[in-house]
């Protein structure tokens, strides 16, 4: 079974970017796939400060917002990929 993480940017609900992540989640279940949606507008994402904090603590930001999450979804769905 594949896996899809979907991310809509779009700011606008139910708006044309938002349909068409709909279309194309219908589309790649209706062949098996496992899909998950992400919409950005619903998330508490800060801005990048440029502290480099990043750089010295493997990765890990000082800002403690929902990119933390989305980042860790991302990397389950790389290394579920890599597995299959």
């Amino acid at each position: 079974m594949k896996k899809i993480l979907v991310i809509n940017s779009s700011p606008r609900k139910n708006g044309n970017s938002e349909i068409l992540c709909d279309r194309l989640i219908e589309g790649a279940e209706s062949k098996g796939a496992c899909c998950e949606k992400i919409n950005l507008r619903e998330m508490n994402i800060g801005y990048c400060i440029g502290c480099d904090a990043c750089r010295r603590n493997d990765g890990a930001c000082v800002i403690k917002d929902d990119m933390e999450w989305i980042f860790q979804k991302c990397l389950q769905l790389t290394s579920w990929w890599f597995q299959h």
